[in-house]
């Protein structure tokens, strides 16, 4: 239901106050310096400089969970346990696409790749209801990777909600939906890895 604190428009956020605080504290420089006149600049390129977002591309490796199929686990098993347990804990499976097949349809050879979307909607009105940026957060997802290298061997991956909940301030009604949400979440991708019923 909720992604983590490096969406794109957290960071994007993050990245112009940056750019704004070191412009506004930025070292003077000599008079000489300052004297010398700025190199001639188009209209067009003027309006690219002054309307195009700042944007900077940050490590994403600790957003997400990457957990192995444990040995004997067939992708199959692991996708039936994830949709057990998610009955069991009220998650409504709310999507599945089955990337790769899609892709082979069309002729493309590809790795196993398969995303499967959880939500229960009461909580995401109550998220979106607090701040609409939560919208962008849904719904959860976990993905079943194929390895590159061993394709039998095979992942499932998440984002790493305790990021978002300890990094974000929250009314404590909505801490504990993020809290439950995302113990739910782990319980169902361990499941998927585990193959238990």
């Amino acid at each position: 239901m909720l992604k983590p604190l490096s969406s794109l428009l957290l960071m994007m956020s993050l990245c112009l106050s940056s750019q704004a605080f070191a412009d506004n504290h930025a070292p003077s420089t000599p008079d000489a310096a300052q004297d010398k006149p700025a190199p001639a600049v188009s209209e067009d390129e003027a309006k690219q400089k002054t309307s195009a977002p700042l944007i900077e591309i940050f490590d994403i490796g600790q957003t997400v969970l990457k957990m192995s199929l444990q040995e004997g686990v067939a992708p199959e098993d692991a996708i039936e346990s994830m949709r057990s347990k998610a009955v069991e804990l009220n998650l409504k499976i709310v999507g599945h696409q089955n990337v790769s097949a899609e892709v082979s349809a069309r002729g493309v050879e590809t790795k196993r790749l398969e995303i499967f979307q959880f939500c229960n909607p009461e909580d995401a009105v109550k998220m979106v209801a607090f701040n609409p940026i939560y919208a962008a957060y849904m719904p959860c997802s976990i993905a079943l990777v194929q390895d590159d290298k061993d394709k039998d061997q095979y992942w499932l991956l998440m984002l790493n909600l305790d990021m978002l909940i300890n990094s974000i301030p929250l009314p404590d009604e909505l801490r504990r939906i993020a809290i439950t949400v995302n113990g739910a979440m782990l319980e169902i991708i361990t499941a998927g890895s585990t193959g238990a019923l």
